[in-house]
């Protein structure tokens, strides 16, 4: 589990998020990402295995969304690569 504390903390439905926690993704979260995924496909599956309302990560300042953004990629970095595009027919 990573754990990042905010740079800039985001105040949503009466709560004040200052850290997030992100577990190591499972496969159930990664296999919708493509095979040259863009931030935004990350940022999906940081909203996913996040456990905070998605609009949190819409509030979020671009320095931390940024950041969240080279969590997750640290994630996907140590995933296996394969050259195949898709299942054999």
């Amino acid at each position: 589990m990573v754990k990042y504390k905010l740079a800039t903390p985001v105040e949503f439905d009466g709560k004040v998020y200052e850290e997030l926690e992100f577990p190591r993704p499972k496969g159930k979260h990664l296999k919708s990402i493509p095979g040259d995924p863009c931030l935004g496909d990350v940022m999906k599956v940081a909203m996913k295995i996040c456990n905070v309302p998605n609009k949190v990560f819409e509030e979020m300042d671009g320095y931390d969304y940024s950041q969240v953004g080279d969590i997750l990629n640290d994630f996907l970095s140590v995933c296996p690569k394969t050259s195949r595009k898709s299942l054999p027919q």
